[in-house]
């Protein structure tokens, strides 16, 4: 009975220490404001069709007149004159890599030079960590995504830094017969690795070195010209192989794209005006290019040609490609659609300044099911302030309203 009537005690304070806590729970959360914010940022958005492309060069194969092992002396996309050498030719494989080996070798002991020549003593050796640091997570980031040629590119970038920072540390450079050693191995490769003749480039033209793909001349001048089947067939075809040539020449500064697009979007364009091409690949991130020609509907495609005029390495090896082609761009503040709200018929958000809650009217010119773009419209007649870069939009809170204050 004793132990009994001690249970019973033992959950009647059990339960009203519950009901406490529940009770303490509640007033906290009634009399308290505590809210979460996001921060407004500007950003561009774009509305895309996917695309694919061909790619259109006036442009001719460079071939090799004699036997042996080629070696490009100029990079893809440099320009070249005539007559100027565009390949070493060797007798054998050997002598090629002893070549190809000599040129990295000159590279290497180059920035030894600068080193030597810099004045290391006065540079921060502080603003030489946070580069070093920079460079490292870049160099972090290629490795992760397997770019073998950013890789090169992007170690030999971190290798200068780290040797930049010990010779401002001591004061020099130490070597400990580095450039030594690197010039012996420069003279035996450059004695290995003599050319045995040179190509050399019959008319003046942006060299690229992959000649798989080489576009007929007759394409060149009917480009503007062609149909939805012209092109579905350009985009269908296996690429020819080329033997015996070395690579190619560009001659002509303008060059093209050919793609299709829906039917419906082809009012979107007009002959002379710009169309902006997105590309993952291409160190920019986008392409901007001149609309030429709209072709003739056919089964709900529109041929679109592009042209451009600028040239590099990455565009100089553009063959059949894919794209994204951008038929609006959205650009204005970011804003999470969880803090878009309603108040007297206007559309807008709650910000925080301080201690303050205030309502700031958004103008949305494109939205999704995550967030919204809006622009700040001069011309509006409502009285109500519009949101502003970097405000503290509210996203989660209760029982908001305007010029409440908060904890």
């Amino acid at each position: 009975m004793k132990n009994r009537a001690l249970l019973t005690r033992l959950v009647t304070i059990f339960v009203v220490v519950i009901a406490a806590a529940l009770i303490a729970y509640r007033f906290y959360t009634q009399f308290t404001q505590a809210v979460q914010t996001q921060t407004v940022l500007q950003t561009t958005e774009y509305q895309t069709v996917d695309v694919q492309l061909y790619t259109v060069r006036k442009e001719s194969l460079v071939a090799q007149q004699s036997a042996g092992e080629s070696v490009p002396t100029v990079q893809d996309g440099e320009r070249v004159a005539k007559g100027e050498p565009l390949a070493a030719l060797f007798s054998s494989e050997e002598k090629a890599q002893a070549y190809l080996e000599s040129r990295e070798l000159e590279k290497k002991l180059h920035r030894y030079d600068v080193f030597q020549n810099s004045s290391a003593g006065s540079m921060d050796i502080h603003k030489l960590d946070r580069e070093i640091d920079l460079s490292f997570l870049s160099w972090l980031d290629i490795v992760d995504s397997g770019d073998l040629e950013d890789y090169a590119q992007q170690s030999d970038l971190l290798l200068d830094k780290l040797t930049l920072r010990q010779a401002a540390v001591s004061g020099r450079l130490e070597d400990n017969g580095v450039v030594t050693q690197l010039r012996q191995e420069l003279q035996q490769a450059k004695a290995l690795g003599k050319p045995q003749s040179y190509i050399n480039a019959e008319q003046a033209g942006y060299f690229v070195s992959d000649a798989a793909f080489c576009v007929p001349q007759e394409l060149y001048q009917t480009v503007l010209k062609q149909t939805v089947s012209d092109i579905e067939r350009l985009l269908s075809a296996e690429p020819q192989g080329n033997p015996g040539v070395m690579g190619k020449l560009v001659q002509a500064h303008e060059w093209y794209v050919l793609t299709l697009i829906p039917a419906e979007r082809a009012a979107q364009f007009q002959p002379g005006g710009t169309a902006k091409l997105l590309m993952d690949q291409y160190e920019s991130g986008f392409l901007e290019m001149e609309v030429r020609a709209i072709g003739a509907q056919d089964n709900g495609k529109v041929p679109l040609v592009l042209s451009s005029r600028e040239m590099n390495a990455y565009l100089s090896g553009m063959k059949v490609e894919n794209a994204r082609l951008v038929l609006q761009e959205y650009k204005g503040l970011k804003v999470a659609r969880a803090a878009v709200r309603v108040q007297d018929g206007v559309k807008g958000v709650y910000i925080r300044r301080n201690q303050m809650v205030n309502f700031r009217r958004l103008d949305v010119v494109y939205e999704t099911a995550d967030f919204v773009i809006a622009v700040h419209n001069t011309h509006s007649s409502s009285p109500i302030a519009h949101v502003k870069l970097y405000d503290e939009v509210i996203t989660q809170g209760r029982d908001l309203y305007d010029r409440k204050i908060i904890n």
